[in-house]
């Protein structure tokens, strides 16, 4: 298991940018993830998992809905990436956000990035970085 640190953050990191398309891979292993269209730079943040608030900003069509989130920043060592990518995964959330801005709002640092291989790995990953997400959410109520 990877060791959690979970490091309250003060004040709270601020990215906003638009969801793009992305693998798709997280979808396949339950944890459907926002692509930011760009990510932080690397001088604003560390790379690793954050847990946080996620705003989707509403358009015409669609509400402003803020949700707690996980949010990644670091290459896709699965992919073979060395470039710092920032995506979410946003909790109770079931939408599709292409095109629209979204605001992450991280409070906690909870781990750095882990070198994996495998989908098999990356699954049990999220699963560990869920669950103490939850731990945090469990805490704010």
């Amino acid at each position: 298991m990877p060791a959690t640190y979970i490091e309250a953050i003060s004040p709270p990191l601020r990215h906003t940018a638009k969801v793009i398309h992305g693998e798709k891979v997280g979808r396949t292993i339950g944890f459907p993830t926002a692509n930011f269209s760009a990510p932080p730079k690397d001088e604003d943040l560390k790379p690793g998992v954050y847990f946080g608030k996620c705003t989707i900003i509403g358009t015409k069509d669609t509400e402003t809905i803020t949700k707690d989130c996980l949010a990644y920043f670091g290459p896709r060592y699965i992919f073979g990436e060395e470039v710092n990518s920032f995506e979410v995964y946003i909790y109770d959330f079931d939408q599709h956000i292409y095109g629209q801005d979204v605001t992450a709002v991280l409070s906690h640092f909870m781990r750095p990035p882990e070198k994996i291989k495998t989908i098999a790995q990356l699954q049990q990953l999220l699963e560990h970085d869920k669950v103490s997400g939850e731990l945090l959410r469990s805490k704010e109520k």
